[in-house]
């Protein structure tokens, strides 16, 4: 397929060959289209190997403002691939990638992420994500090594997010710093739509019981079930 990718822009122009320019009659001014039906078509006609890694390239591209609508297992294969990337690609550019993922694939609103040998940087790029997100409701990241920078990060990202209603973090090791940031972005004035939050096992100690008895002592705490067995 003859398509020239021009870097930081949103053009793909189609070159004057026979298939590129069927793609380019099917639809001149819509990237996203174009480019969609340029990778099924080399699904289809089982077009050369160079030809699926330009497209598999374009799609990873964080330049780039697309990606192909995803089946729910290609999502969660995706996302769990740009997490466990991200300690190496960074946090701000996984994030990015992973909001537009969200974004593009609004039917999605549960993440379940037990127990994938996650690290801090991947719960920073969530929490990256979660800054803007409209789509992700409920988020699980149980047994998952997210501890104390995780935690900051996802409180940070707490603070300005007003869709996730549930967040699982079941033994994530967030530790008395993590414990304390989490449930201080749930006091008067700073996130007011989180429903559900599990913290059980932990690591809180004691620090952690205070904060708890600080996020609740105002009655505004927006919570109807907190867990926080095994701390």
């Amino acid at each position: 397929i003859g398509l020239t990718l021009v870097p930081g822009s949103k053009q793909v122009r189609a070159n004057p060959t026979w298939e590129s320019s069927r793609l380019h009659k099917w639809n001149e001014a819509n990237l996203d289209q174009e480019v969609t039906d340029a990778y099924f078509l080399t699904e289809i006609n089982g077009t050369s190997g160079t030809a699926r890694s330009m497209f598999s390239a374009l799609e990873k591209d964080s330049r780039l403002e697309f990606v192909r609508p995803l089946s729910e297992k290609e999502l969660y294969e995706r996302v769990l691939a740009i997490l466990k990337a991200a300690e190496t690609d960074g946090v701000e550019a996984s994030g990015l990638r992973l909001g537009r993922l969200f974004d593009l694939n609004r039917n999605t609103h549960e993440l379940y992420l037990k127990d994938e040998e996650l690290g801090p940087s991947a719960a920073q790029t969530l929490a990256f994500a979660l800054k803007s997100n409209t789509t992700i409701s409920s988020l699980c990241l149980d047994k998952n090594a997210v501890g104390p920078e995780g935690g900051l990060a996802l409180a940070e990202a707490l603070e300005c997010n007003s869709y996730l209603r549930e967040l699982h973090l079941y033994g994530t090791k967030l530790g008395a710093i993590g414990g304390q940031a989490l449930l201080g972005a749930l006091r008067p004035g700073r996130n007011t739509t989180l429903e559900v939050l599990n913290v059980g096992n932990c690591q809180l100690g004691p620090e952690g019981g205070w904060a708890v008895a600080a996020a609740l002592a105002s009655g505004a705490c927006p919570l109807q079930a907190l867990r926080i067995q095994s701390n």
